[in-house]
């Protein structure tokens, strides 16, 4: 059951990596999509302070609500809510967005791994970066989600900390695989770029 969910997240992951790819492009963060930047005022405030000084964006803001509500689904459906499984919850969708970001920059035929470097990418060039290798906002993230992981597991079930960290041990090995899978991924997006049959609908 645990390898079936971890699939099931990843696979997610993967999916909303690749949408974002084909609407992006090599311009992340949607600097070059029809959507509204904010980093005045207390809502885009928030959102700098806990995603390393980033703005806030309507893409963004929407994206990452649908996202929420899409992890909240199993209480909708099946599972009893309390505040312990409420916190697994925000856990898993937190480690989930780490994961999720950084299957963009793996898939991405602009970036992959050699150019997931500060210099190479301004929203996340605003923060600091852990020997060069990995931007903070990533360690924070990983560190408040084992922080509430522990807490609902120490309070409720021990079982609960376990489970979270096989599925992100399962992530670890699928981001590998991911990886030295990713060249297949960057050809088929530039095969499909070389013709295109919005010509044929008088687009």
């Amino acid at each position: 059951m645990i390898l079936v969910q971890a699939v099931f997240w990843f696979v997610l992951a993967l999916l909303l990596a690749c949408v974002e790819i084909e609407s992006e492009g090599k311009y992340g963060w949607a600097q070059r999509m029809p959507t509204w930047y904010r980093t005045k005022g207390i809502p885009a405030k928030i959102f700098g302070f806990l995603l390393g000084k980033k703005p806030l964006t309507g893409y963004h803001l929407f994206l990452i609500s649908f996202v929420f509500v899409m992890f909240h689904m199993p209480f909708v459906v099946q599972m009893h809510w309390s505040i312990f499984q409420e916190l697994v919850c925000i856990a898993l969708l937190i480690s989930w967005w780490i994961l999720e970001d950084f299957a963009w920059f793996i898939l991405n035929p602009y970036y992959g791994i050699k150019n997931f470097k500060k210099s190479n990418i301004w929203w996340h060039g605003r923060e600091c970066w852990v020997f060069g290798l990995i931007p903070i906002d990533y360690i924070h993230g990983l560190a408040a989600s084992l922080i509430l992981v522990c807490i609902a597991g120490l309070l409720e079930n021990v079982g609960l900390i376990v489970k979270h960290f096989q599925i992100l041990g399962w992530w670890v090995l699928f981001l590998m695989i991911t990886i030295v899978s990713a060249p297949l991924y960057r050809r088929w997006y530039f095969k499909m770029r070389e013709d295109d049959d919005r010509k044929n609908i008088g687009l």
